[in-house]
């Protein structure tokens, strides 16, 4: 199975952490951290886990979540 990841970032700030499986282990380095521990080792899973991610978005009353989650299905993703 191909390891799929999805980082959702908003304000510059990540927010959630989604995979396809649990299998997977996260690192984030962020330059902006200004202490002396910029490198963040994630939970040992996802936040989310799905399988077809693009089924995360559902506001169906917000088009720029429609536009990702159609762009999402179009990559099979």
């Amino acid at each position: 199975m191909e390891t799929k990841i999805l980082i959702i970032v908003s304000g510059g700030i990540v927010q959630q952490i989604c995979a396809n499986h649990e299998n997977v282990k996260i690192v984030i380095v962020d330059y902006d951290d200004q202490s002396d521990e910029p490198v963040h080792v994630s939970p040992s899973v996802p936040d989310v886990i799905e399988k077809d991610m693009y089924k995360l978005f559902t506001d169906k009353s917000d088009p720029v979540e429609m536009e990702i989650r159609d762009t999402l299905k179009d990559i099979k993703f």
